[in-house]
């Protein structure tokens, strides 16, 4: 058509009526397209065509913009333009539709069925597998836009009653795979599985794809009698479009890839439930399944679904997603693949800022932190785009960590290795011992593994799981030696060939000795030529010369025989066993456990119980220490000797306690102590505290001294000492038992003798007794072990009612003057001792008690026991406590006060008439031996109508003769000191005491004292003496000379008298009566000599 003239009415020339120019446009994909037209002149309409020529113009469209309906295809429309009544001729104008990029590609093979939804729910595979939409609220499943954007090309799903059956049944699917498009924001619902019957409740269900109610997706088969099922870890309802392929093979199990990668696996899962049903879309039964989700109808939208009876390959399933990345371990490349469109761009962005414009990207040495979805953005020569994405997964490596313990062993011990890292399922644990052997373990273990060769040994792990390898973990160890003595060429330690295995032990090795190597003798044992170290030690036999060097032990060391000689022994160790050992090295000892079951110590020893690992080391005893010793215990446990068998200790020893745990000296056996104990400990430190006694049976005088805080105790303690005296630096408790057999304890007010509560003293007398003050504490009664001057004189008390308390006494040989004025006394007391008194405390708590004193022949004449008195001072004058319960008789016995007493402080004999002499106060009597005469010189403090005193000397201590009578000084309260000189006192021993008489005729005689002068030869040994039955006297007599030798009795009875030369005697005592004899041997009126002999 040409273009029209329009003739205007007023002028009268016409107008011409022009085809309008056109704008064509296009768009991506389906959908409407807006097309522009102007024409002229204005003012006019336009009428738009589907068709050149003829036909009908469209309906509404006279505007110059015309919107196409949806369009799948390009198409050409036509308009013209309508002015003044005339229309113009028609112009084309084209709507191109160009395509979306779809990377998606379908692979054929196997395909049993094909669901595109485009328009429908045709099986469009060629199997005519249709399907059949379901529900009655909406009518089934509505159509909606694809992933692509294209219109009625999916379905969306109510979540209320929609979804889609097969209209065929199928026979029990054995393998297969199944690939769905979905795009949901609501979390749960089953998107595809295999049911019976088609519709409604199932009977049978397997072969399930779901969401859980927490968006993550599930796929699983029910094989056998249970449900095996794989899930993702990230949950999918993110309102976007996923790929989901979920694969069943007998050859791979169950796979489940997610936007065409793998996300998990299960090889056993190969087989499925048989029996024959239908596909669901959408909705299934999902009862009795795991984490099935509440709503089992699916929301969202569903495309592309196709079904095959093979296991999908990698490839093919990278194909259907359009796009893809294998899983790959850590440090190695993560490859994107994605099908090819011919001109197509790419442009990739992903996780921590990455993007690509390649079509395949890599991303070289992956870390886990790659992992995660990629979006794949791809644009055709159209400039249409589509997108996809790509779920990468970079899985982390197994870690090979494991511990070794310990790092250094000795052959044939055990090493145990833990793997300490996260134990994995199906994973596969490759170690390497280095040439060890496998004790016990698999797997992952933990292992104990064991060397037979000494070296360096590299322990090595490897994992692989989940298709990774770990890196190779190493740890070192160090295998050292076990050495045994054999001396096979010389003595020397240094010698290799004197070894087995061949080689020197060192720092760390193990070493045996003994005198037989392979059950011959060893013929050289080994010497020391240099300081030396090993660890475990074990000495069984034999001999080990140090050599004057110093061996150090670190390890285990067992000492069972032999000899440790001439050296330095240091050992540091976790447990030292000391049997049957000698030693005359010096040792020094730091263990955490050390055990004494009978070994001999020459030399000076140190032993310290220290260390973490130690527990409660109790010694059997039996061991000697000869030279100085120290035991230490620096640990929380218990160490404890003497549990069977006594210790020696010969040498002075000091026990040290520095922690809160117990030593314990003589547990269980009567162990002896010759030397000085000294404990130098703030905390408790026991001697005889089981059933065990301490012996203190030193000839010399033995020290007990401590520092520290803590008291020391002797729960059973005896003292037998033939000669010298046991000296308290400290404070000493008994806390059961004291038996005094022979001789005597010093103690001090500083440092008493200590009675605790229920304690007892058995055995007390006139050669071992206290001398120095005595506490007791408890209630009952008790006697006060006390004395002084060779003579045992006790004080008893016996509190009323067995109230408790505290009581000191000690005893003093002087006259009592000294401790209260004589002159001072109640009328009921005629007169005082001034030979003697005690002191009684109580120094603790309110007890009453009556006071027993005791007399003997030392207590300077008692012939009226009837008429002795208690005396007590009580500081102003001396009162008198009366007497009863009087025991005894002239010679000894015991006088106790009549009363209860509640005041204390000295206490002395009284008499309540002029019997009982006790008449002078006699400070001082010496007798000293001067150029060929004996000076006796005595001294008195206060004398009363004295006469006189007679000196008299004896040979043998019971018969005495007059020397001089020197005149006394009446009644004196002044010193006076007095002298005579005896120009005969014999040879050997000559025996002094004053015969004292006042004027009344009466007499009293003082204590005795001796002196001894040359004689030509030491004559006589008594053994033993105490005597029980026999002793043998052994006597070397001067040349040619006979003696006599007497035995005389307390009373001055001679129960025995022989002449003898020089010889042996044995003399029979075991028909004699118990008590104390007087052996002397004489030529006439010559004595060699004379002395003591005890029966018991």
């Amino acid at each position: 058509m040409g273009a029209w003239l329009i003739f205007s009415g007023y002028t009268g020339k016409a107008q011409t009526v022009n085809p309008p120019d056109v704008t064509s446009n296009s768009r991506c994909g389906v959908g409407s397209v807006v097309l522009l037209a102007v024409g002229s002149p204005a003012g006019g309409t336009y009428h738009w065509y589907t068709v050149a020529t003829e036909g009908t113009a469209i309906a509404g469209a006279t505007t110059a913009t015309f919107t196409t309906p949806d369009l799948d295809a390009t198409t050409t429309y036509y308009v013209s333009y309508v002015s003044g009544g005339r229309e113009s001729a028609r112009t084309a104008v084209t709507a191109t539709i160009n395509p979306t990029p779809n990377l998606s590609i379908t692979p054929s093979e196997n395909l049993i069925s094909s669901y595109i939804f485009a328009g429908n729910a045709n099986d469009v595979s060629g199997k005519n597998n249709n399907g059949t939409l379901h529900g009655t609220i909406n009518g089934g499943p509505s159509l909606a836009p694809d992933r692509y954007g294209n219109p009625d090309n999916a379905y969306t799903f109510d979540g209320e009653d929609d979804y889609i059956s097969t209209a065929t049944q199928f026979n029990n699917p054995g393998e297969f795979s199944l690939s769905i498009w979905f795009n949901t924001t609501v979390a749960g619902g089953q998107l595809i599985g295999f049911h019976s019957p088609r519709t409604g409740q199932s009977q049978d269900w397997d072969r399930l794809v779901y969401m859980n109610n927490d968006g993550q997706l599930i796929f699983g088969v029910y094989p056998a009698d249970k449900t095996l099922t794989l899930s993702t870890t990230d949950a999918y309802n993110d309102g976007k479009w996923h790929h989901l392929v979920a694969t069943l093979s007998a050859k791979n199990g169950t796979k489940l890839y997610l936007d065409g990668t793998l996300q998990a696996q299960d090889v056993t899962a190969d087989a499925a439930q048989p029996f024959a049903g239908y596909w669901r879309i959408g909705y299934g039964t999902l009862d009795y399944w795991p984490d099935a989700p509440t709503n089992y109808y699916y929301q969202g939208l569903l495309d592309d679904i196709n079904i095959y009876y093979t296991e999908l390959t990698p490839n093919q399933i990278a194909d259907l997603n359009g796009a893809g990345a294998d899983p790959v371990c850590a440090g190695n490349t993560l490859a994107f693949k994605a099908n090819t469109i011919p001109g197509a761009s790419y442009t990739w962005a992903g996780p921590n800022g990455f993007t690509s414009n390649l079509q395949n990207p890599i991303i070289p040495d992956a870390t886990t932190a790659a992992s995660g979805t990629y979006t794949l953005t791809v644009q055709n020569s159209s400039g249409c785009t589509s997108q996809t994405l790509v779920e990468a997964i970079v899985k982390s490596l197994p870690l090979a960590t494991f511990t070794v313990s310990p790092t250094e062993m000795n052959t044939g011990e055990n090493s145990v290795l833990t793997f300490s890292g996260t134990q994995e399922e199906n994973a596969e644990y490759n170690w390497g011992f280095d040439g060890g052997t496998i004790v016990s373990g698999s797997g992952a273990g933990p292992y104990q593994i064991t060397w037979n060769t000494p070296g360096k040994k590299n322990i090595t792990l490897s994992i692989i799981s989940n298709g990774c390898t770990s890196a190779m973990q190493t740890r070192l160890i160090t295998v050292y030696g076990n050495y045994i003595w054999t001396g096979n060429t010389s003595t020397d330690w240094s010698n290799p060939a004197n070894w087995a295995p061949n080689g020197v032990p060192g720092a760390n090795d193990n070493v045996i000795i003994s005198n037989t190597y392979d059950n011959a003798p060893v013929t050289h044992l080994p010497v020391i030529t240099s300081n030396v170290a090993v660890k475990d030690f074990i000495i069984n036999s034999g001999r080990l010369n140090l050599n004057g060097k110093t061996l150090t032990i670190s390890g285990v060391v067992d000492f069972n025989g032999g000899q440790v000689t001439n050296g330095n022994l240091t050992i540091s160790c976790a447990r030292v066993t000391f049997k049957g050992t000698s030693f005359t090295a010096v040792l020094n000892v730091i263990c955490d456990n050390i055990y004494f079951n009978g070994s001999v110590f020459q030399n000076t020893t140190t032993i310290t119980k220290q260390g973490a690992a130690t527990v409660d080391n109790d010694s059997e005893g039996g061991s000697v220490f000869n030279g100085p010793t120290t035991i230490i215990n620096n640990t929380d446990s218990r160490m404890r000797l003497g549990t069977a068998i006594g210790d020696m200790f010969a040498g002075n020893v000091t026990f040290t306690n520095q922690a809160s745990g117990t030593l314990e000296i003589s547990y269980n056996s009567a162990s002896d102590f010759r030397g000085d104990i000294s404990v130098n400990s703030n905390s408790v430190v026991t001697f005889g505290n089981g059933t065990g006694m301490a012996v203190i049976s030193g000839q010399n005088d033995q020290t007990i001294s401590k520092s520290g805080g803590t008291p020391v105790l002797f729960n059973r303690l005896t003292v037998n000492k033939i000669s010298g005296k046991m000296l308290l630096q400290t404070p000493i408790t008994i806390g059961n038992e004291l038996i005094l057999t022979q001789g005597i304890i010093i103690s001090s007010t500083a440092n008493p003798l200590i009675f605790s509560a229920g304690s007892t003293v058995t055995g007390a007398k006139h050669r071992s007794y206290v001398e120095g003050p005595v506490k007791r504490f408890g209630s009952g009664a008790f006697t006060f072990p006390v004395g002084k001057n060779n003579f045992y004189r006790p004080i008893g008390i016996n509190p009323n009612g067995g109230v408790s308390g505290a009581f000191t006494a000690e005893y003093f040989p002087v006259s009592s003057a000294t401790a209260g004025n004589h002159n001072s006394k109640e009328a009921t007391i005629n007169h005082l001792s001034n030979c003697e008194y005690w002191q009684l405390d109580r120094v603790a708590g309110l007890a009453a008690t009556p006071v027993t004193l005791s007399w003997d022949t030392n207590s300077c004449g008692v012939d009226v026991p009837a008429d002795l008195v208690v005396a007590h001072w009580n500081g102003s004058k001396w009162i008198n406590t009366g007497g009863r319960s009087i025991i005894g008789n002239n010679s000894a016995g015991t006088v106790t006060s009549a009363e209860a007493l509640t005041v204390f402080s000295p206490f002395t004999l009284g008499s309540s008439s002029v019997n009982n002499p006790l008449p002078v106060q006699l400070l001082k009597f010496t007798a000293v031996m001067q150029a060929g005469k004996v000076v006796i010189n005595w001294q008195t403090a206060s004398e009363k109508d004295n006469k006189g005193f007679e000196v008299q000397h004896s040979a043998d201590g019971v018969t005495f003769t007059k020397v001089a009578f020197v005149e006394g000084a009446g009644t004196s309260f002044d010193i006076k000191d007095y002298q005579v000189s005896d120009y005969s006192p014999g040879s050997g021993i000559t025996y002094y005491r004053l015969l004292q008489e006042d004027y009344t005729g009466k007499i009293s005689y003082s204590k005795i004292i001796s002196v001894k002068h040359t004689t030509e030869t030491k004559l006589v040994l008594v053994t033993p003496n105490p005597v029980v039955n026999k002793a043998v006297i052994s006597m070397q007599l001067p040349l040619s000379k006979t003696c006599t030798i007497k035995l005389v009795d307390v009373s001055g009875r001679t129960v025995y008298s022989q002449s003898i030369t020089s010889g042996r005697l044995v003399l029979d005592m075991s028909g004699y009566a118990k008590g104390v004899y007087f052996i002397s041997l004489q030529e006439g009126s010559n004595l060699f000599y004379r002395g003591k002999l005890v029966k018991e």
